[in-house]
């Protein structure tokens, strides 16, 4: 009976010893994780943007390719990652192409963004916004039909809808869709 006393005791003793062990484990353990909590979400969505950065066009690709004659271009950026977004040989094919591209990364990098930070990364929409504008504001300027600068739009932004009711206005009615916002003081300085 004595000797199952001492061993209790010895056992209670080695449990004293571990506590403050387990006590440090778990600070530890919530430090770590308290700092690596937010950026977990974005190892997947970091992986995927860097396995698409590898198959980019790198520099020594991008000279020899400047190198080309534009027919030659074209057929080599075939078999690039923007091979299947460019259709043809003219500048407006190409370019479209690669605004075509870049519009379905966003779109691939939006749905692997959590919500919760999808506000962070709202500015890449606003080059579509932009890019618009700016084709509208073209084509009051070049006299395009209405048909021709709706076909040069690009589906995307955050005003996207606005702007493309703006297709065939004057600038007076596109300055005074946009008043009061930062466009509409771009673009009051566009009109001076």
């Amino acid at each position: 009976m004595r000797k199952e006393r001492v061993d209790e005791t010895m056992v209670a003793v080695d449990f004293i010893y571990l506590l403050p062990i387990f006590a440090l484990s778990g600070v530890m353990v919530y430090f770590v994780w308290y700092k690596i909590k937010d950026s977990i979400p974005f190892l997947y969505p970091t992986g995927v943007v860097m396995a698409k950065e590898a198959r980019l066009i790198d520099d020594t690709r991008f000279d020899e390719l400047l190198l080309l004659p534009l027919e030659d271009f074209v057929a080599s950026l075939g078999t690039t990652e923007y091979g299947e977004y460019i259709k043809g040989a003219s500048y407006e094919e190409i370019e479209n192409g690669l605004l075509m591209f870049k519009q379905k990364l966003y779109a691939d990098l939006f749905r692997l963004i959590p919500e919760r930070f999808t506000d962070i990364f709202e500015f890449l929409l606003r080059e579509w916004d932009m890019l618009n504008l700016r084709t509208v504001l073209t084509g009051v300027h070049a006299g395009l039909s209405a048909d021709e600068v709706a076909a040069r739009l690009r589906e995307g932004g955050t005003m996207f809808g606005k702007i493309s009711s703006l297709v065939g206005e004057d600038l007076e009615k596109i300055g005074a869709t946009f008043e009061g916002t930062p466009l509409g003081l771009a673009i009051e300085e566009y009109t001076k």
